[in-house]
């Protein structure tokens, strides 16, 4: 009996450190897990060491998106030069942007 529990927990220990390995997240080795005869890595790990690697390429900056610098076509606010060329003549006298009259040609051409 004695031997049974001892052997059953040596069996368990390279278990319990593995696991102990995954959770402290030191990029050591990841646990695989086989279904189907199918094997697979632990997608937590996978996506710790992409992390790991992304963070390392380039670093997160801790700068908000945007601030009193941004311009103001960022902020989504008033931009006079877009404005003016949107209403061409009508700038400063109407609510409405100038549209041309459209003048068309004769079809019919009087000959010399």
């Amino acid at each position: 009996m004695l031997k049974t529990a001892l052997m059953a927990m040596l069996l368990a220990m390279p278990a319990f450190s593995a696991v102990a390995a995954d959770d402290a997240g030191d990029g050591g080795s990841c646990v695989e897990v086989e279904i189907g005869g199918v094997k697979t890595p632990s997608l937590k790990c996978l996506n710790q060491r992409l992390q790991q690697q992304v963070d390392a390429v380039h670093p997160p900056q801790n700068i908000p998106p945007l601030d009193a610098t941004s311009s103001s076509v960022k902020l989504g606010g008033y931009n006079e030069t877009a404005l003016s060329q949107q209403y061409g003549a009508n700038f400063g006298k109407s609510v409405y942007p100038s549209r041309p009259v459209q003048t068309y040609g004769t079809p019919l051409r009087a000959r010399p």
